[in-house]
């Protein structure tokens, strides 16, 4: 024995007996190209994970206490503060609960006849009811006034139009502008134009030739070159830092007024570069001094003016130098003039009096200047006035009224306003709303994905459980439609739930409304944690159905032997061997919901503000937006308490399933797993199937009709109206210019996989077959990725690989250099576009598909096969190559065919990595330009028939081990 140890040692040593010298290169090349180590794979994956997800992981949590420079724990004390309220008026935690907010309220709503603004032509008058849309009225009979048509959809508010030939421009809210052709009203009144790229508060829409003055969320003014109805252009784009109510425009020049503005002229004369003029907020000959302007209307270089105190008029002839013309102050306690319009010599002012609650309007004489009199009025009680308009050439005045709906007057005679006609449409219904408790961003989102995980784990464990020991009529289906929620991301649920559920969908419109007098409108936590479950679900099903059918029958057929009944079974038995799977399922389900990003953003785009109470919604508002290279601490704090929140859950679950494998070990299965005839149960298992599936796959059905629609919101079922457009408008429209994001998706998505594939199966051969110190570790380390939420993965790569902000705060060489390398490889996202930030993203979030579906492949071959090759004489390379890969190939396959899917449809780190349209993706299109939803809808079918081709040979390549793919 001891002469065989030294010729072990002279033989490493060399013939001589003496060590053998190498060169660094020869040892390079030995190790690293004719024989890769098992060391040098170990080590490249490592190093991938931690520079890829480790450190950008520490810097969040770095970030919470350590910001440019400085310690300080003031972010984590005002976070965890009840009483601190951010800049948007947001509180982190609270633990009562805000007091204006409610879980379920019940109301009555006036539906229709609210009017906001009118437009008249040939006597047709066009009425915005705001959030209910545009009604066309027939007046040529006042007696008899006839609704000839209407449009709504469900994200428009209507405040303002105008019009102008054969076009009608609405400022539609969260729509934009919206252009609707009313050369036939009675045949078609839809939208033929909607610029989604602006959003407003729709204070006020104006025309000047061809130029569209649009309110910008009242801090400025957009224009739009209408010249082509089409394919409306922004010329230009101006803020103003305070406010902006109305303005008017007359030859080069647009006053604005606002509260605090006062008033403030602009020269368009370039409308693609407008200039500031000059700003006036006070005029010594006006009483009250301060201009506390609400209106105005120019007309032959006069302005009139209504301010909160009164009424004024100002010359305007040199927009360089205004002059004081002459003024009436309100007589009235409390009244406030907040519209003015004109009519010959005389100027109708909107006026408000909430102290004795009078709402209407005022008839004032301008002809004398210095003695400007008041010779009516008309005020009411009951309706406050949203707008006026004049028709001059009938001498009538139509108001727009809050709750009263069209008022007509006549105004032959300036000092009589007699009412000729009215129409009102109002109909009471019942509302009953469910909404949630606001307590925080982050204990909103906590509660969220537990209450999410609690009603995915009932739904799926029951799901699981009938179709792994019942057999019955349907199985098969039913068990294929139990994956159906997978095929769709939750963003896009949101879409088809608003659609059948929403304030104006198809439930409210067409069946409580009309049979039941009544509305449920589901906002907020309620409708987010609704569509999260009948998203996730499934994944509990999935890890559940494996669970069940893996138990080994001989257990429970013991149980039952000793005289244990069908609960007690189930609970004792059953249900703790089926733990494991269902805690793994658990846990992803529970970091997915918190993780949620798409879902609120959706929900608020179409009006849901409680949607916005969120922490990934939050985050995504806080800085996505900016594109600076600022990130408020706050940020990192609130990042940091997700991260831990998904990582402790993961490690718990994780320990959890390796100390409940030692349950059912044994020398073999007993049997088959247990199957059994329902009998009398299928009375209770058909009602529930039927409530879970109409349950889930309402919000699929959504969609697709929504991608199929011509317009959205229709009142009844003749409104609908179906096409085929959206999808040809995909790829051929110049207005939406789609196949850029489709081919920046694919690219960054296949890169993604490529790397996902070579690193993947690298990791999974390692873990599969090598025994080495810190294989725990390293199989932890490519699993944990399906834990890590996505927003939390991007504020970290936007604190490590922000360079160029490095650089600036402390400049050196060292500093200075990985800014240019960053810069120019793409990774600063501050510099350029960081697409290859993306892409590592993408890698290292769904490499856990791969990896897990390789090392099911793994564990299926017998290691016999590669010895047999090592004896042969090939190489460890080879072998992986030729004989490894070969075998694996399909399960590799699969898995990355998933990760490929699921890369199409990131939405979390896509939306905060990239900022330009050039480089965007299709989620990234869709959640920045959320308003065209038929044409997102359309995508969204589109990629849920890419997820179920990727399932469906998935679960023909994997079989009963397709639940290895989730990753835990």
């Amino acid at each position: 024995m001891t002469d065989s140890k030294k010729k072990t040692k002279t033989e490493k040593k060399g013939g001589s007996g003496k060590k053998t010298n190498r060169s660094i290169i020869d040892l390079l090349y030995k190790k690293l190209l004719r024989e890769p180590s098992t060391n040098f794979i170990i080590v490249v994956v490592v190093f991938v994970f931690i520079v890829w997800m480790v450190i950008p992981l520490f810097t969040v949590l770095s970030g919470a206490v350590y910001f440019e420079g400085e310690w300080s724990g003031q972010p984590i004390v005002n976070v965890f503060n009840s009483t601190a309220i951010d800049s948007t008026g947001r509180v982190f935690f609270d633990w009562r609960g805000e007091q204006y907010t409610y879980f379920f309220e019940k109301s009555t709503e006036d539906l229709g006849g609210s009017a906001t603004s009118f437009e008249f032509r040939d006597d047709l008058i066009f009425v915005s009811e705001k959030t209910l849309g545009i009604e066309v009225l027939n007046i040529s009979n006042t007696d008899n006034i006839v609704e000839v048509t209407d449009y709504s959809d469900d994200v428009s508010s209507f405040s303002d139009m105008v019009i102008k030939d054969e076009y009608l421009y609405a400022a539609g809210g969260l729509s934009g502008l919206v252009i609707f052709d009313v050369s036939d009203v009675e045949n078609e009144f839809v939208p033929l134009t909607i610029l989604a790229e602006i959003t407003n508060t729709t204070n006020f829409i104006h025309l000047s030739d061809n130029l569209i003055f649009l309110d910008k969320n009242g801090k400025g003014f957009i224009i739009i070159d209408v010249t082509d109805v089409l394919t409306p252009t922004i010329t230009a784009n101006v803020s103003i830092d305070t406010d902006v109510y109305d303005l008017a425009i007359q030859d080069n020049y647009v006053y604005i007024v606002g509260f605090s503005t006062g008033l403030m002229i602009y020269d368009i004369s370039d409308p693609y570069n407008p200039e500031f003029v000059q700003t006036y907020t006070e005029f010594t000959d006006i009483q009250s001094s301060a201009l506390r302007t609400q209106d105005i209307k120019v007309k032959n270089d006069v302005a009139y003016i209504a301010h909160n105190n009164g009424f004024a008029m100002l010359n305007v002839s040199d927009p360089e130098n205004v002059t004081y013309i002459g003024d009436l102050e309100n007589e009235v306690s409390g009244e406030k003039s907040i519209g003015v319009d004109i009519i010959g010599d005389h100027v109708v002012v909107t006026i408000i009096n909430d102290i004795i609650i009078e709402y209407g309007v005022k008839v004032l004489d301008v002809t004398n200047t210095s003695d400007i009199i008041e010779t009516t009025r008309y005020v009411s009680a009951s309706y406050r006035t949203q707008d006026v308009f004049i028709d001059e050439a009938n001498n009538r005045i139509f108001l727009a009224q809050e709750k009263g709906g069209t008022f007509i007057f006549d105004l032959s005679s300036p000092s009589v306003l007699s009412k000729i006609a009215d129409y009102n449409d109002t109909e009471k219904i019942t509302v009953y709303t469910f909404s949630g408790k606001n307590r925080g961003v982050v204990l909103n989102t906590i509660i969220l994905g537990i209450s999410t995980t609690i009603f995915s784990i009932l739904l799926g464990t029951a799901l699981a459980f009938i179709l792994a020991r019942y057999e019955f009529p349907g199985k098969r289906l039913v068990s294929m439609l139990a994956l159906a929620p997978l095929i769709i991301p939750p963003f896009i649920s949101g879409m088809g739930f608003r659609l059948i559920l929403g304030p104006s969908g198809f439930v409210n419109n067409f069946i409580l409304g009309p049979l039941f007098g009544s509305k449920i409108i589901l906002t907020g936590f309620i409708a987010i944690c609704f569509v999260q479950t009948s998203h996730f679900y499934a994944l509990i099903y999935l890890n559940a159905f494996s669970s069940f059918i893996n138990i080994d029958p001989s257990m429970e057929e013991s149980a039952e032997n000793l005289g244990a009944g069908k609960f007690k079974l189930f609970r004792t038995i059953t249900l703790p061997l089926a733990m494991p799977g269902i805690g793994a399922g658990s846990i992803l389900v529970l970091i997915l919901a918190m993780e949620d990003v798409g879902t609120p953003i959706i929900f608020a785009a179409m009006g849901d503000i409680a949607a916005t109470n969120y922490l990934t919604y939050y985050v995504f508002q806080k800085y996505a937006r900016a594109g600076t290279a600022v990130i408020d601490p706050t940020v990192c704090v609130l990042g940091a308490i997700l991260l831990i929140l998904a990582l402790i859950g993961f490690f718990v679950i994780r320990k959890y399933v390796s100390l409940r494998r030692y349950a059912m070990i044994s020398k073999g299965r007993a049997g088959q797993y247990r199957i059994s005839k329902p009998r009398w149960k299928l009375l209770f298992i058909y009602p529930f199937l039927i409530i879970l599936f109409v349950f889930s796959l309402l919000v699929h059905v959504g969609v697709f009709l929504m991608s199929i629609m011509k317009t959205l919101g229709p009142r009844t079922a003749a409104d609908i109206e179906f096409t085929f457009e959206n999808y040809k408008l995909i790829f051929v429209s110049s207005i939406y210019n789609i196949p850029p994001f489709v081919v920046n998706t694919l690219v960054y998505s296949v890169i993604a996989t490529v790397l996902i594939v070579i690193i993947g199966s690298l990791a999974a051969y390692v873990i599969a077959r090598k025994d080495f110190r810190g294989k725990n570790l390293v199989d932890a380390l490519v699993t944990i990725p399906i834990a890590i939420p996505g927003i939390v993965l991007a504020i970290g790569y936007y604190r490590s690989f922000d360079w160029s902000g490095i650089a600036y705060r402390n400049p050196n060489w060292f500093n200075n250099m990985m800014a240019n390398v960053s810069s120019s490889l793409r990774l600063d996202p501050f510099i350029g576009v960081a697409v290859t930030l993306l892409v590592m993203s993408y890698t290292v979030r769904k490499i856990p598909f791969t990896v897990r579906a390789a090392y099911a492949g793994l564990q299926q071959t017998d290691e016999v096969l590669e010895e047999a090759s090592f004896n042969l004489g090939a190489s460890r390379a080879k072998t992986f190559a030729k004989v490894t890969i070969p075998l694996i190939s399909l399960n590799v396959f699969a898995g990355s065919l998933v990760s490929f899917i699921y890369c199409l449809s990131e939405v979390s780190t896509t939306i905060f990595l990239i900022f330009e349209a050039r480089a965007g993706t299709l989620t990234w299109y869709m959640a920045w330009n959320p308003l065209k939803f038929q044409i997102f809808c359309a995508l969204g079918v589109i990629l849920m028939i890419l997820q179920v081709m990727a399932l469906i040979v998935t679960n023909v390549i994997l079989g009963s081990r397709a639940e290895a793919i989730t990753g835990i």
